[in-house]
């Protein structure tokens, strides 16, 4: 598994440990293994390996690096799983589609069509919110109950597809039961979309800051808290995809 020591990935690791399950952790980060998704040539032992879990990102990659970084690091580890002839669950998200102007969506999207492709399992993950595992929808709900006004970004018409907690589980344990052979995309997420301030169940006053704010209103909140808040639905929002890099994964 990449990314075990992420907020998605601990949970994945976790639910799999707690299942019977072998879990060899790969990564920067103390890890089983040692990985970067800036190694050109991955050395990488699936021997004995059942599958690879790829919940790997690296968030501080910005403009063409996302691509570069993320997008081609994680198709060599793909590549090298399916020389191995081991199947691939890829953590995607909801951001992920055909019309996406995100870099972020895009690379997804890219790496979703890669893993399709070799006949792997995508999973496109909402906007996951989980007080006991943190994440910036953690951190929004502890300011808000401690605020008498609370600070929203986005508008107040945008819908969020909730993931929860016990919908990650979900996955992992029918991926398990499908002997690890379950094939396709499929979406981990609530099916009725919600406003943020009912994700966050907000009781007190809010005011949105509308859809050009997100990132002022994040570097506010990380001053405020001297936390590094990372966020795969707001920060993609100001994310425009460059023209030659539309291109370049239309070529691919």
């Amino acid at each position: 598994m990449t990314g075990a020591n992420g907020t998605l990935g601990g949970i994945f690791y976790k639910i799999l440990l707690d299942s019977g399950i072998t879990v060899i952790r790969v990564g920067r980060q103390p890890s089983d293994v040692q990985f970067d998704l800036n190694d050109l040539d991955p050395k990488i032992d699936f021997t004995e390996v059942s599958a690879l879990i790829h919940c790997a990102w690296d968030f501080s990659c910005k403009d063409s690096a996302i691509l570069t970084t993320n997008g081609f690091g994680s198709a060599r580890l793909f590549d090298l799983a399916r020389v191995n002839q081991i199947p691939i669950l890829f953590i995607s998200t909801l951001a992920a589609h055909s019309e996406v102007e995100s870099r972020y969506g895009l690379t997804k999207y890219f790496l979703e069509k890669i893993v399709l492709e070799y006949e792997g399992c995508v999973a496109r993950i909402g906007a996951f919110t989980s007080l006991q595992n943190g994440g910036l929808y953690a951190r929004l709900q502890f300011l808000t109950k401690r605020m008498p006004i609370s600070l929203l970004p986005g508008k107040k018409s945008h819908k969020y597809y909730e993931t929860t907690e016990e919908n990650l589980r979900r996955l992992i344990m029918v991926y398990l039961e499908s002997r690890l052979l379950l094939k396709g995309s499929y979406f981990v997420a609530s099916e009725s979309p919600k406003a943020l301030h009912e994700i966050l169940n907000i009781k007190n006053s809010y005011i949105y800051l509308g859809i050009r704010i997100p990132f002022a209103f994040l570097r506010t909140l990380e001053f405020l808290t001297s936390r590094n808040l990372k966020s795969d639905n707001l920060k993609s929002l100001n994310r425009q995809a460059a023209d030659d890099e539309t291109r370049m994964l239309k070529r691919l």
